[in-house]
């Protein structure tokens, strides 16, 4: 082993300070260990340490704990439990493609990856104490100062003109507004529910409909039942099960008690920024210039609205996630690296997303674009948060829209509602159960818990995996691509 002692004799502190996070960041990519000597013996006053700080830990069964993870040893204490951590991964890397930095200039790509494999990306510091839901706080180690959730906030806030920056965001009524077409409403409605051969193709039953969709739809709320589900694992299963029966949402095993949805609602929030990102490192008024949506759920008139935008150059791309029925197994795989067009079938939206998210991702290409699934197969809870589990920036479920809408037609829906009525119930139900699964692992906003993948696969493939799920842990073998 050698080790590589570097002074900076030459250099004034600031500068020196930047080539030796460079140099250290950079040889962490090949496992150097680089120890600067820059400010003489360790007994130097300037190694005094202001505070110290520890956690217990708590629990030893939470997602991901690694000792790497739990006690990095430079900024913080840390019990290890990051449960977003493939999410926060992925979203670095995908930053690291709309990153400039003035200081560094093309050096900056040597410090990517920001965050290196198997360590740790957090940044919390804590103290003795309960740091109440939404809160936060800050140590200043060379004021000497301890600052609370307000004065941080308001700190913050004064060092930038945020209010005039926040007037960049764009809203969906503001989408609207700006467009020419007026029509923003549903665009295909069936006429005999039970004779729309959309819904056996994406794996609608009577039962789901009466059991699942209908009470969404006239409460408010999802269904309720008090045996839980008793359905057998979809690899086990004789029929075709959607590829989203195949994902167990994960739950941290810890002692803490899970976030409560209802009496802690103040700190959740499904609201998130939509479309391109800039550069991070700078922060300016192009970081508010994104669409803002109060939570995941779209409209058949908001899809409309979005496929149809010029507004401040914005434009939509339509990729049909679909593949000739001609070419059988093989045109499966082929039309997830490919837009096909007529005669066709529906690849799983599931499958189309995770393969397109990993591939921006690898490419350092995912923070320039948004992605939204309009999509007749996801309708229940489970199915949305998968689907943002893996990269989904919006979903608009359409085939649940048209068919309600039929269904209350006919009147099977009593008294009869409105369109607007139904949008509204389904999304408030949907909106409610994402807050429930989300605040199981802890987790309060929509925002960490996009992307996270905080799923494991039961019977999947391992080229199945690769290919659109990459880094979930699927413990059973299963079906390939020629399954679906």
């Amino acid at each position: 082993m050698q080790q590589v002692f570097i002074i900076g004799h030459d250099l004034d502190a600031e500068l020196f300070r930047q080539k030796i996070y460079l140099l250290r960041k950079y040889s962490t990519h090949w496992s150097i260990n680089i120890f600067v000597m820059g400010f003489g013996p360790a007994k130097n006053p300037d190694y005094k340490s202001f505070f110290g700080e520890s956690i217990p830990r708590f629990s030893y069964k939470s997602l991901f704990p690694t000792w790497e993870r739990a006690h990095p040893l430079r900024y913080l204490a840390h019990n290890g439990e990051i449960n977003t951590l493939h999410g926060n991964v992925n979203l670095m890397r995908a930053r690291e493609g709309v990153m400039r930095s003035s200081i560094y200039g093309k050096d900056l790509k040597k410090l990517f990856p920001v965050v290196e494999q198997n360590m740790s990306d957090s940044r919390k510091f804590l103290i003795r104490g309960r740091l109440r839901p939404g809160r936060m706080i800050l140590i200043d180690t060379h004021a000497h100062t301890f600052m609370r959730d307000d004065e941080v906030k308001v700190q913050i806030a004064l060092q930038r003109p945020l209010e005039q920056w926040l007037e960049e965001l764009i809203t969906l009524d503001k989408l609207k507004s700006s467009s020419n077409d007026r029509e923003h409403r549903r665009s295909c409605v069936v006429e005999d529910v039970m004779q729309d051969k959309r819904l056996p193709l994406f794996g609608y039953t009577i039962e789901s409909i009466s059991l699942l969709l209908l009470p969404m739809i006239q409460t408010g709320k999802e269904a309720l039942g008090s045996m839980g589900n008793d359905a057998p694992l979809a690899c086990l299963s004789q029929f075709q099960p959607l590829v989203y029966e195949y994902f167990k949402q994960r739950f941290a095993q810890v002692t803490n008690p899970p976030i409560d949805p209802f009496r802690e609602d103040i700190v959740i929030s499904l609201a998130c920024p939509v479309g391109p990102s800039s550069n991070m490192l700078e922060p300016s008024s192009k970081q508010c210039q994104r669409l803002w949506l109060e939570q995941p759920i779209l409209t058949l008139s908001d899809m409309v609205a979005l496929k149809k935008t010029n507004f401040k150059g914005w434009k939509t791309k339509i990729i049909d996630i679909i593949y000739s029925a001609e070419e059988g197994i093989k045109g499966l795989t082929a039309a997830i690296d490919r837009i096909s067009d007529k005669y066709n079938v529906p690849v799983s939206a599931l499958l189309a997303l995770g393969a397109v998210h990993h591939y921006l991702i690898a490419e350092r290409q995912r923070m320039k674009v948004g992605l939204i699934v309009e999509t007749g197969e996801a309708r229940e809870v489970h199915h949305i948060c998968v689907l943002l589990g893996y990269g989904a920036d919006a979903i608009c479920p359409y085939l649940v829209y048209e068919t309600a809408f039929a269904l209350s037609l006919e009147g099977h829906i009593s008294p009869r509602m409105t369109e607007d009525e139904i949008e509204a119930n389904y999304i408030k139900a949907i909106s409610t159960g994402i807050s429930k699964v989300m605040t199981k692992m802890g987790i309060s906003t929509l925002q960490s818990y996009k992307g996270a993948q905080i799923f494991e696969a039961l019977g999947l493939g391992d080229e199945v995996i690769e290919k659109c799920f990459k880094n979930t842990p699927s413990r059973i073998w299963g079906p390939i691509f020629g399954r679906y």
